[in-house]
């Protein structure tokens, strides 16, 4: 039994991807994003000092590498594209093959940076999101992924829970908002 050739370039594609990444690292491909314009703004320092940088753990960008390398194996085995766009597989492949390399490239890259006061949050389009977190009013536990942030103008925002140094984060929200009640 010979494996299809497309099958191959997947896994030759997912190798690579994981070796730049593990090569590289998260700061060099976020640099490649910002040189390629794919960023609006990143965060800068603002007391001259060295920001808390907090990735996430290196199991959640494994899993998430290997369930999306599944699907899109699964997906070229069973050719479950063919029957949604008769006579497009490739077509439909490609792109779904775009968006599974752009949630990689997402999930490799996300880091929280803490400065001072102020956090900084990447979105999906590889932008950063600041926020002052002397007006942090709740964190609230949304299941297994996500804390949400909920601010004195009303605004939120999701963050990832499973990310590196999580106590030095979670006791710098409990000192934030603890502040915002005085």
């Amino acid at each position: 039994m010979s494996i299809p050739w497309s099958i191959l370039a997947t896994i030759a594609l997912g190798v690579l991807l994981l070796w730049a990444l593990s090569r590289f690292g998260a700061a060099h491909v976020t640099l490649l994003f910002k040189r390629l314009g794919l960023t609006a703004r990143h965060p800068a320092k603002v007391h001259g000092g060295s920001p808390l940088t907090l990735p996430l753990e290196f199991g959640v960008k494994l899993l998430a590498t290997v369930l999306v390398g599944l699907l899109l194996t699964m997906i070229n085995l069973n050719s479950a594209l063919d029957a949604l766009a008769p006579g497009y597989f490739w077509e439909s492949y490609m792109a779904v093959s775009a968006l599974s390399a752009w949630t990689i490239s997402y999930v490799w890259t996300y880091a929280l940076s803490l400065d001072g006061a102020r956090l900084s949050i990447p979105t999906w389009a590889f932008g950063v999101r600041e926020l002052d977190l002397r007006k942090l009013v709740h964190v609230e536990d949304k299941g297994a992924y996500v804390l949400r942030l909920h601010f004195e103008d009303g605004s939120r925002a999701g963050v990832m829970k499973h990310i590196e140094r999580r106590p030095e984060f979670m006791a710098a929200l409990a000192r934030f908002r603890d502040m915002a009640r005085l």
